[in-house]
């Protein structure tokens, strides 16, 4: 059905490779329920480790994702993890644990592929970007700019999300991403040979912290030249998109009673599994869901396990945005005082399905 298979691992290896080793993972999937994607390998759910290691992505192909005509390929497909450290005056990493903090690590400095502020020369010609942010609370609004033009910003196109290759391709100039959302964008460079572009980020972005340099991720030179790529108007012909229409709901509601303790329809994890269960869903059916976050001034990302779902509607600030209407996705930002719905077909596995909350918060 899909291009490229999607898996996400919720836990990772207990021992951590050591330095200079190397480990193999085999990976089996279904190929009734493949779709093109990315996938992230969480180490750990604590904050510190999310700190003090670096994340990392797994891209898996098949071979009808790379016949897509117009689509980047090879040297021109690049994983690009965001991440968003914070340093003492020593240069080693800020542990929140050492530091007592139990609410947000915002980080002022911010990572791509594990390097502070990088710079990657690039050819004038289409490029696919296949972001994750692995950041541990800090969402972000990505542009890019030339520097030619900084006031104005590049057009991109979005072309895959969470699940894989969306039905067709989006033209935007932001990127919106929370933590453990992927999204992929194809960049057009042809027309910038020879300047040099930065990849910033807005300020005040939901309920995150600013400081002094987080407005920009990364920057991009281009060399002389152009060479010329068309991407196709349709990516993939493997639509799962659900029909609306069920009388199947649930609805969850995010709070943050206290500094420590996060709720879901005022129930928190040491409740039980039991007392945490939000909905029974019968196999195979499709259910809408809505999820409000309700707490005060925090943002929240939310992952249902185990099903890809659409975002049908959102209220309390932005849109649904375009290049959500067309995307299956497995994680949605709920931003400050936002509710959304989504709607998703609960298969092919019984027993319990997992949602969580991918911040650190």
């Amino acid at each position: 059905m899909g291009v490229t298979p999607a898996l996400h691992l919720t836990a990772g290896p207990r021992t951590p490779p050591r330095l200079g080793s190397t480990r193999t993972t085999t990976i089996r999937t279904d190929r009734t329920l493949a779709r093109s994607g990315i996938t992230i390998m969480q180490l750990t759910t604590r904050p510190t480790t999310h700190i003090l290691v670096k994340a990392g992505l797994y891209i898996l192909h098949d071979d009808e994702e790379q016949s897509v005509p117009g689509l980047p390929q090879d040297a021109y497909d690049i994983g690009l993890v965001l991440a968003s450290k914070r340093y003492n005056s020593d240069g080693t990493l800020w542990d929140p644990d050492t530091n007592g903090e139990k609410t947000s690590v915002f980080g002022d400095v911010f990572h791509v592929n594990g390097q502070p502020w990088p710079h990657l020369k690039v050819e004038p010609r289409k490029y696919r970007f296949r972001f994750l942010n692995a950041a541990v609370s800090r969402s972000y609004q990505m542009y890019l700019v030339a520097d030619k033009a900084s006031n104005t910003r590049v057009p991109f196109t979005v072309v895959g999300s969470d699940a894989g290759l969306l039905d067709s391709p989006v033209p935007a100039t932001q990127l919106d991403i929370s933590m453990a959302e992927r999204w992929e964008v194809v960049v057009d460079f042809s027309k910038f040979a020879g300047q040099n572009m930065t990849l910033k980020n807005n300020r005040d972005v939901g309920a995150d912290q600013d400081y002094t340099d987080t407005d920009k991720i990364s920057k991009h030179s281009e060399d002389e030249v152009a060479r010329k790529c068309l991407l196709t108007a349709t990516l993939t012909t493997a639509s799962a998109f659900h029909r609306i229409g069920s009388n199947n709901r649930a609805s969850a509601k995010l709070g943050q009673p206290g500094s420590t303790s996060q709720t879901i329809n005022g129930v928190t994890w040491a409740s039980g599994p039991e007392e945490r269960i939000l909905a029974k869903p019968q196999r195979g059916n499709v259910e809408v869901w809505e999820l409000k976050n309700g707490g005060g001034g925090w943002s929240h990302p939310i992952h249902i396990h185990l099903i890809d779902f659409q975002v049908i509607s959102r209220t309390g600030g932005r849109p649904v945005l375009e290049y959500e209407k067309v995307a299956l996705k497995d994680v949605v930002w709920l931003n400050t005082g936002e509710t959304v719905r989504v709607i998703a077909r609960y298969a092919p596995w019984d027993g319990l399905y997992m949602a969580s909350l991918n911040d650190e918060t």
